[in-house]
């Protein structure tokens, strides 16, 4: 598939995605939710509604809010962490080079994120509607003229509010820039043992000042930042076919019934009953 959508509603999105357009819409959650640093082969454009997030992409990172969008170029590892205990609502789409071709020197500038207006919102609802529509028609000449019509529709609404927003609008202060060195440090090294301690001596700052600029800027401790990492990786673990046991010792928790004990906190069900989730899923797809 040559374009992917996507519509994802409430803040869960770990299950499979057997299809581009499936939509969450009926898990609630009161856990801090969120996938690992990652990258896509394709460029990526993702519309947001959510009371606040911090993003990161590259070594840049944004605190943005309310309505906005980001474009994340291919290649390029970014993390989306949306407001804790609340829902959100997001659309993103992702397509190749040659869907974009009257946009290549914007694309080039690289990532960016802004904030959005009620009427564009409006007409990237609308817009998101119909891709979401296609999206299941048979992949031919006119779906592509269509989607790669749609996209730059998308893009003519993001450039005119990219101007009004000089690209070192919300940069990060220096404590912002030590949080993201940690969170790209932790990610980088799950699989090891992590303490406060020894990420306050890779940042040659006391234990006390990360943790207490970690806590304020992440809402999280630095402790519950290092289990949700390790978690996102175990679900990928699980998803490959990896038992519990597995799952645990490659995503760096030493103990299996902690593992188990911090999966559920954030997700609601055991590992054993995910991997059930999953099998049912996959079953009733095929």
């Amino acid at each position: 598939m040559s374009v992917e959508v996507n519509l994802i509603e409430n803040r869960v999105e770990y299950y499979v995605q057997s299809t581009a357009t499936y939509v969450y819409k009926d898990y609630n959650s009161n856990d801090y939710s969120f996938a690992k640093f990652h990258s896509h082969r394709q460029h990526e454009i993702c519309i947001c509604t959510t009371p606040s997030a911090i993003v990161f992409c590259g070594s840049e990172i944004r605190r943005i809010g309310g309505v906005f969008a980001t474009f994340y170029p291919a290649n390029i590892t970014h993390l989306q962490l949306n407001h804790p205990h609340s829902l959100y609502r997001r659309f993103y789409v992702r397509f190749p080079d040659d869907f974009a071709e009257d946009y290549k020197e914007e694309i080039r500038k690289g990532f960016f994120c802004v904030t959005l207006e009620s009427e564009d919102v409006e007409t990237l609802n609308t817009v998101s509607d119909m891709l979401l529509r296609i999206d299941k028609d048979e992949d031919n000449e006119w779906k592509k003229a269509k989607q790669k019509h749609l996209i730059e529709l998308i893009w003519d609404v993001l450039l005119k509010r990219r101007g009004e927003y000089p690209a070192d609008n919300n940069l990060p202060s220096k404590k912002e820039q030590r949080i993201y060195e940690a969170c790209s440090y932790i990610q980088s090294h799950y699989k090891e043992k992590l303490t406060i301690n020894s990420i306050a001596q890779m940042l040659f700052l006391s234990r006390a000042t990360i943790d207490r600029q970690f806590r304020n800027f992440m809402k999280m401790s630095i402790a519950d930042y290092i289990n949700n990492v390790r978690c996102s990786y175990a679900i990928e673990y699980l998803k490959k076919g990896k038992s519990v046991k597995e799952a645990a010792d490659e995503a760096g928790f030493s103990d299996q019934s902690y593992f188990i004990k911090v999966f559920k906190k954030y997700y609601g069900i055991t590992p054993y009953k995910f991997t059930l989730k999953l099998k049912a899923e996959s079953n009733a797809g095929n």
